[in-house]
């Protein structure tokens, strides 16, 4: 059977997805570390982490992009590993796209081996890995095709005159990462790190050609920060990610404004700007309420889609919330700096 131009172009399109595309990416990117990085696990100043991430994009275009990711994970401390300190976390995602409904759902567990460099533990290096399954699928009832089209009129009552073997499938997926924190008693502190996805490569098909599979995705990103005084830090981060022929730059930098006033529960305030290369400029802001960390931002579209978009791009919310199960002891210095 002769496919229909429908068909053809939506296959074309899975085909370029499966073979070449992105991953969902948010902009808050460092909001969302197990999507970042494996070897960001448990390297924060708690016990617990927990993390929601939520995109919408293209509503003023099409049917809005939605993803949602959720992730939770812990220090695990072990007696006889004095100098070293591991992290475990589970990650969800779910993302939708498009006419079809084009889902992802992905379930992943991952583990972290951090190990303290120097004796005043301001030094680690970590070592992460993630793996888990993902499920992609399809609603074909939400398209239309040419035999529904009478010539005069679309009718919807009458068949498509296609008949489809699979509307999902899973595959097993796997990542690694690797990083390097520093955070001293002066101004200044960095973290810099590398992942790499999809290393087993997986399978990518509705149609049953195994030949088809995920590239391997490489991922560089760095942050740092720069104390003026004691109330304002500056916080400069970049990522770049590149998946076969993609690619994207993400640089930019926030503000962070502490003890504004003794009267207010937020101990502080975030203004930033960053720019997506060939894509969108993106203005962030957000705030600390006690252990919750709230981000806002919004893509305004620059790209060559601009005269559909009009610039209204993608609106994004982050929460973070960290929990001390234990009363932390003093010490003279921090494991990790607030804003990770």
């Amino acid at each position: 059977m002769i496919k229909s131009l429908n068909i053809l172009i939506m296959g074309m399109m899975l085909w370029a997805f499966s073979a070449k595309g992105q991953d969902m990416h948010f902009s808050q990117y460092l909001s969302s570390p197990s999507n970042l990085n494996p070897a960001l696990n448990g390297l924060f100043d708690a016990d617990y982490r927990f993390v929601l991430n939520h995109r919408n994009q293209w509503s003023s275009v099409s049917i809005p992009y939605t993803s949602y990711s959720g992730s939770a994970d812990m220090k695990l401390r072990i007696p006889y590993f004095k100098r070293e300190l591991f992290g475990a976390g589970m990650l969800i995602n779910r993302d939708k796209a498009g006419d079809s409904e084009f889902g992802t759902t992905q379930l992943a567990l991952s583990f972290s081996y951090i190990k303290r460099m120097n004796a005043d533990s301001t030094l680690f290096v970590s070592l992460g890995m993630s793996g888990g399954f993902t499920q992609r699928s399809l609603n074909y009832e939400k398209l239309t095709f040419d035999n529904q089209y009478t010539g005069d009129f679309f009718d919807p009552s009458v068949g498509s005159g296609e008949v489809f073997t699979n509307t999902q499938f899973m595959y097993f997926d796997f990542s690694s990462g690797i990083n390097l924190l520093y955070q001293g008693s002066g101004p200044y502190g960095f973290n810099a790190g590398f992942s790499l996805s999809h290393i087993n490569r997986p399978a990518q098909t509705f149609f049953g050609n195994e030949n088809i599979t995920l590239s391997r995705k490489g991922l560089f990103h760095l942050s740092g920060s720069y104390r003026l005084n004691k109330s304002i830090q500056i916080l400069p981060s970049l990522m770049y990610e590149k998946q076969n022929t993609f690619g994207e730059f993400l640089w930019g930098s926030s503000v962070k404004i502490s003890q504004i006033s003794k009267k207010l529960d937020a101990r502080s305030f975030y203004l930033g700007f960053h720019l997506r290369a060939a894509d969108a400029y993106i203005l962030s802001t957000g705030m600390d309420y006690n252990n919750l960390n709230i981000g806002l931002s919004y893509d305004v579209n620059t790209s060559g889609l601009y005269p559909a978009s009009h610039g209204k791009g993608a609106f994004e919310v982050s929460l973070i919330y960290l929990l001390r199960k234990f009363k932390p002891q003093l010490a003279q210095k921090k494991f990790c700096p607030p804003y990770m």
